[in-house]
């Protein structure tokens, strides 16, 4: 998840300033990134992203499940998106409360197509 609170965003032909970079959408060229067909746009659009990407202020708060690892180690594994989600809400407050920030926080979720 991308999110610029100077809207520099708008400029990388999406016409607002929050979206996900799926990396298998980007090179595939899907939507909604199928307008990257184009090698111009494409070299424009990769080196305007990298522009924002690198002088955006940002932390970014992951987890990684092993789904083959999980199943080995407990017959009954819950849900690894939840897991994944449950796990970076987790260290998003840790984060905020060590930093004591007040501001805003911003978390997206999408819908996975995957068990």
């Amino acid at each position: 998840m991308l999110e610029h609170t100077d809207h520099q965003v708008q400029n990388l032909e999406f016409g607002h300033d929050s979206f996900v970079l799926h990396e298998s959408d980007i090179v595939k060229r899907r939507f909604p990134f199928s307008f990257l067909q184009f090698d111009d746009i494409r070299e424009r659009f990769l080196n305007d992203l990298s522009a924002v990407l690198e002088t955006t202020p940002m932390t970014v708060i992951a987890a990684v499940i092993r789904k083959d690892a999980l199943k080995r180690r407990y017959t009954n594994p819950e849900n690894p998106y939840q897991l994944a989600l449950l796990f970076c809400l987790e260290k998003a407050n840790e984060f905020l409360r060590f930093h004591d920030d007040r501001g805003e926080c911003h978390v997206v979720c999408e819908i996975s197509q995957s068990p």
